[in-house]
């Protein structure tokens, strides 16, 4: 007996016992006075492995106030809508002032050829002391010649 629990606590302190040896090894250390710190640690562990198993363990709280699913769901989709309608006035603005800049562009356009179509006529600004068409071309006068 005494070689089996020399055996035992060789085994036990160098890791290589299993349950069947730790409970052997118990046994042995309740009938004998060798190893009482070995034998306290071991009846206590045991003790404290029973006791742990009736501690109930505390169950995990809820939030004081749970949102049902399917108000979950509609806040996403009322999210969604509002994300939704807030990029259409962002792109519906953003074309308005890419229209804006088209038609500042077009008259600006028209302006410039406005001012090349006047200038052009300013030419005929130096015939308005004119009243007909044969004074302007002396025709008058080339009749008179032959």
């Amino acid at each position: 007996m005494e070689s089996r629990l020399q055996e035992l606590v060789d085994k036990y302190w160098e890791g290589e016992s299993s349950l069947e040896d730790e409970r052997e090894l118990r046994e042995l250390l309740k009938t004998t006075d060798q190893y009482p710190e070995l034998r306290d640690f071991l009846v206590g562990a045991c003790e404290l492995a029973q006791v742990e198993t009736t501690i109930k363990r505390p169950q995990p709280r809820k939030a004081p106030f749970a949102w049902p699913v399917y108000l979950r769901v509609a806040a996403v989709f009322l999210g969604g809508l509002f994300l939704i309608g807030y990029w259409v006035a962002i792109e519906r603005q953003r074309q308005q002032e890419e229209a804006y800049l088209q038609v500042v562009a077009a008259f600006q356009l028209i302006q410039f050829h406005m001012a090349k179509g006047t200038s052009e006529l300013e030419v005929m600004a130096d015939f308005r002391h004119l009243n007909t068409a044969g004074q302007l071309f002396n025709t008058n006068e080339m009749g008179k010649e032959k």
